[in-house]
């Protein structure tokens, strides 16, 4: 007989691990205990050696479905002659602290339980067990037992109970588990707090189909919820919420519902059905069975019912609106006195009485090519960690301005924050401090250094100077290229193209359109965009006419520019307001120069016909693709580049105008702009590689969440036998760059180490 001492390092708390490890053991007949521990998870193991390793063996083979093993360490020790095998109290103790398991959506076997009559939690609307239902969301500290959790303030009903700690039992050790009698409580009020009285499920259904607005606390915060076939009830929801033109997302009960409205293939099936259940950029059908005013493009944005709450109230409906209990900009509401005050347009709130601890917007994919894009990192992905090739020192890294997410890194593992937000408002800036001390309590990594973006007015950097931790600033599309090699495992030299709105270049004009060669910590811009002139500043960012005019300018001369512009757009934009965008060109005034590729997408969207300020991110970029969704037609433009640094892409604008002055089609247009740059870049790539022996590219930014130019530009460049690479567990866009920032600024303090101890 021996005996070991196993230590479990991963997602192995919240998923069913330690009932897991007791039934196998018992089944073995082999004596001891499993524990929760900060680290992760602590066996103590003893009987015949060969069952022992049959028993190792079983652990990573037969995990639970959620569980993810990261390390299993197995130590000798003494010999203690149990007489059964336990699941013990959970001890807290060591550095670093186990991985949380992200929430998961609620599974088959507690929906069959909620909607069967002879259950005892028959429509009730929080039922869970091991393999589902809240975990990242309701957690105070670690390890990830009952009594650290916001369900510390239910306790256990006799029957609850008896499931709890039988270890046949589904619920055995599932911490969030409840019922009618012992759990959370639902309750259906007005804005006034007055309770509405009846089954407050069959209340909201009747308000929603009456066209109110309901706010409903969910997961990870409130929604806003109306009828997605109700035009009415939706433009005012638009007018509430101040956003006029931003897609809203929907949720459905089922697959057969999103069939009637939406065009997907299998793929997009397996993720829409995945624990995480993210919202999922979908192809629209023709038809008329949803309201117009829920998107207006030709995509929509859907996700299907991920809790008990949510399938109760979709049964009743082909969809809902479901979008982020917020004003537009502001972090996602999770409390309920703070959402009956700051969400007072709605009609009537749903709520709960169980706390939620992370707030966490819904995350958002697209799939490309049979891959899944993240768009929004956040409900079913957050906490889960990155693992990252180089051993990384104790690092925090704080993210962008937009899209922020934290990073917190050490060794070899990487922990992204939930989706933040832009930094713009107080209750942002607050929301980010508490999520960087949070993270800190449950990874148990205190920085030692922090990254941060190199503009020196980003909120995000202006924290980092105040950590008084020894600071690393990183070039921003030098972190895009860094969270992909980070995640692919890639020291290079890689070729990284970085196309999207704005970062803050090393020569203080502002990049977006670059080619980068990137190597540990280091990088050389070899390529860009011409640089242009941004009238106005971020002024130009609102109004794409601007950026159109100083392109127009820029490939015609000032007088053929102007005249042009008239000629086209007199009937759009007034003579004074363009002359003082010239005066502003010409005089050098609040004109930074930007080769920023979003800008380009901003300034043929324009010259395409759209012409009224931005009211979201990418907006004159999105309906630019949109533009071109079902041409097929693969011409293109004429571009030049030579042996130097410059791209000089005034010759396509030319000819763009010439073809609008012809009357061609904009759909062709605009599929000809698409197909030109990605003849463009794979030229520059060939050049290139010719010249650094490089055929390694990475391709992120946020333009490159445009399904037609990625798609375009990686099936060609791949074609010609380049190995491409994408972010896939991060998103593109600034979401990601926090992890890159990370990686270079590890790699950074790696590098001063070696120095100094050669």
């Amino acid at each position: 007989m021996i005996s070991k001492n196993i230590y479990i390092k991963g997602i192995v708390q919240g998923v069913g691990f330690r009932p897991f490890v007791y039934q196998k053991a018992c089944k073995l007949d082999l004596k001891g205990f499993v524990s929760n521990i900060s680290q992760g998870v602590w066996i103590y193991i003893e009987g015949p050696p060969e069952k022992i390793q049959s028993f190792i063996d079983s652990l990573e083979l037969d995990k639970p479905i959620h569980a993810k093993i990261q390390s299993i360490t197995i130590e000798n020790c003494k010999y203690s002659q149990k007489t059964d095998f336990k699941i013990i109290e959970s001890e807290q103790s060591g550095k670093l602290s186990a991985v949380i398991p992200p929430d998961i959506a609620t599974c088959n076997d507690c929906l069959s339980e909620m909607n069967n009559p002879d259950n005892c939690r028959f429509q009730y609307p929080f039922i869970n067990c091991t393999n589902c239902g809240p975990r990242f969301s309701i957690i105070k500290h670690t390890p990830y037992d009952r009594k650290k959790t916001s369900m510390a303030d239910f306790q256990l009903c006799d029957a609850c109970s008896l499931e709890f700690y039988n270890p046949d039992d589904r619920r055995f050790h599932a911490q969030a588990t409840a019922c009618q009698k012992c759990g959370p409580t639902l309750k259906l009020i007005t804005k006034d707090q007055e309770p509405v009285e009846g089954d407050c499920i069959q209340s909201a259904i009747k308000m929603l189909k009456q066209g109110k607005i309901l706010a409903v606390k969910g997961l990870g915060g409130f929604h806003l919820a109306v009828d997605a076939c109700n035009n009415e009830a939706i433009l005012r929801l638009r007018k509430k919420k101040s956003r006029p033109d931003k897609p809203f997302a929907i949720m459905a009960a089922d697959m057969n519902r999103i069939q009637k409205f939406a065009i997907l293939n299998d793929f997009e099936r397996k993720v829409l059905k995945s624990p995480q259940s993210p919202i999922v950029i979908l192809e629209k059908k023709f038809s008329n069975l949803l309201s117009e005013h829920i998107a207006y493009g030709p995509t929509l944005g859907v996700m299907l019912a991920y809790t008990p709450l949510h399938h109760l109230l979709l049964k009743a409906f082909l969809a809902l609106v479901m979008t982020s209990g917020n004003i537009s900009d502001e972090p996602i509401v999770s409390e309920n006195n703070k959402a009956i005050k700051q969400l007072d347009f709605a009609d009537f709130f749903l709520i709960h009485d169980r706390s939620i601890l992370q707030a966490c917007d819904d995350s958002i994919v697209r799939v490309v090519n049979h891959q899944t894009h993240i768009i929004r990192r956040s409900r079913g992905y957050v906490p889960a960690e990155i693992h990252i090739k180089q051993s990384m020192p104790k690092i925090l890294a704080m993210g962008g301005h937009y899209k922020n997410t934290i990073c917190l890194a050490h060794q070899n593992q990487a922990y992204l924050s939930q989706h933040l937000g832009d930094l713009s408002g107080v209750d942002s800036i607050l929301w980010m401090e508490q999520t960087i001390n949070k993270m800190i309590q449950m990874t148990g990594i205190s920085p030692e250094y922090v990254a941060c973006d190199f503009h020196p007015a980003y909120q995000s950097t202006r924290m980092a100077h105040e950590m008084q931790l020894p600071l690393i600033s990183v070039q921003h599309h030098h972190a895009h290229i860094a969270s992909c090699m980070a995640e692919y495992g890639l020291h290079g030299p890689v070729m990284g193209l970085v196309m999207d709105g704005t970062g803050y270049g090393q020569d203080k004009s502002i990049w977006g359109g670059e080619i980068l060669i990137c190597e540990g910590f280091s990088f050389q811009r070899v390529a860009h965009l011409n640089p242009v002139p941004m009238p106005g500043g971020e002024s130009a960012i609102r109004h794409p006419w601007k950026m159109g005019l100083s392109w127009l300018i820029e490939s015609f001369g000032v007088i053929d520019g102007e005249n042009i512009f008239y000629q086209l757009y007199k009937k759009k934009i007034d003579r004074y307001s363009v002359k003082s965008i010239i005066q502003l060109i010409q005089n050098k005034i609040h004109s930074p120069l930007t080769s920023s590729m979003g800008r380009l997408f901003d300034s043929v969207s324009f010259f395409l016909g759209f012409n009224k300020p931005v009211t979201y991110e990418a907006q004159a970029a999105i309906e630019l693709e949109n533009i071109a969704w079902d041409t097929h037609r693969t011409y293109s433009y004429d571009f030049k580049w030579g042996d130097d640094t410059v791209i000089f892409i005034e010759s396509m604008i030319r000819e763009i105008i010439t073809d609008i002055k012809k009357g061609v089609d904009r759909s062709e247009i605009s599929g000809a702009f698409h197909k030109t740059l990605n003849d463009l870049f794979v030229y520059i790539c060939h050049q290139l590689k010719k010249k650094y022996f490089i055929d390694q590219i990475v391709l992120s930014g946020g333009v490159f969440q445009n399904k037609r130019f990625f798609s375009g530009l990686n099936n060609q460049l791949m074609a010609q036998g380049f190995h491409v690479y994408t972010p896939s567990k991060v998103p593109c866009n600034d979401g990601g760059i926090s992890l890159g920032q990370a990686y270079v600024g590890g790699m950074t303090v790696r590098k001063k180490y070696l120095q100094t101890n050669c």
